[in-house]
């Protein structure tokens, strides 16, 4: 079996763990693992399963925002459709607001994937061969910005949002 570990570079790896070290200590997620196709850290407050990840997978290095739950997906996209919010522009300012200073993300991409997962992936401006232990903070202050962004959308407060 291929862990996570056997696929990186070993500045990819202290780049993984040092942000899943941040994360953890955050308390913003809930599960904060390593695992392919890199770091996955769980949404804390969602009834159904959803993922705030940074992939290392072919040349690029990627976030995002992943669920199996199409229910989940559609509520979001309900909001978004509704209050006519564009989803870059807001993640663009969570990402400000946390002091992510790598670069602007590019587009989200929202798609199901191969895994059937209902995924929003933006690619991030950092060479993944360049990856060391000291973009730790960067990643882990991204999947902050995404969290920041996500929770308060659709359905992703469970009854936590609810008032």
């Amino acid at each position: 079996m291929t862990t996570v570990s056997d696929a990186l570079t070993t500045g990819q790896r202290a780049a993984l763990t040092a942000a899943a070290l941040s994360l953890r200590a955050m308390g913003a997620f809930g599960a904060v693992e390593l695992r392919p196709p890199g770091l996955w850290a769980r949404a804390r407050d969602a009834e159904a399963e959803a993922w705030y990840r940074i992939e290392i997978a072919g040349e690029n290095l990627t976030a995002c925002w992943c669920t199996p739950d199409r229910y989940l997906s559609q509520s979001i996209e309900a909001e978004l459709t509704w209050t006519h919010d564009d989803l870059d522009d807001m993640l663009d300012e969570e990402l400000d607001d946390v002091g992510w200073n790598c670069g602007k993300l590019t587009p989200l991409k929202h798609y199901r994937d191969d895994e059937q997962l209902f995924v929003f992936r933006a690619e991030l401006p950092i060479d993944r061969n360049e990856l060391n232990a000291g973009h730790g903070e960067a990643l882990a202050k991204c999947l902050l910005g995404f969290n920041q962004v996500f929770q308060e959308l659709g359905d992703m407060q469970g009854d936590a949002g609810e008032k």
